[in-house]
């Protein structure tokens, strides 16, 4: 697949594959980081999610978008150093990137 001229779709389809294949969710738990704001600097919210748990809190007004991704995987972090899983695999805000 040529990456200039693929759809946006189509990149998503084989970016999913992909992280399908190395990282497949029945060996592999899949923690998800996101960290966004409602209106430009306020209500700023990190969020960290899993098939196991869901996590988020307020990060404060005039954070920037770097802020929250940080607070969201610093979440991740606390709360998976105490898991007996080996495999764990953290997507970091994804959509923005």
């Amino acid at each position: 697949m040529d990456t200039i001229t693929a759809t946006e779709t189509e990149l998503k389809m084989v970016t999913l594959a992909t992280i399908g294949k190395r990282f497949p969710e029945q060996h592999w738990l899949h923690v998800y980081t996101d960290g966004s704001a409602i209106g430009a600097d306020t209500n700023a919210v990190a969020g960290v999610y899993s098939r196991d748990f869901s996590l988020n809190r307020a990060v404060g007004a005039n954070s920037t978008h770097f802020d929250f991704e940080v607070a969201a995987i610093h979440m991740a972090l606390t709360d998976i150093a105490d898991r007996e899983e080996q495999n764990i695999t953290i997507f970091i805000g994804l959509r923005h990137y």
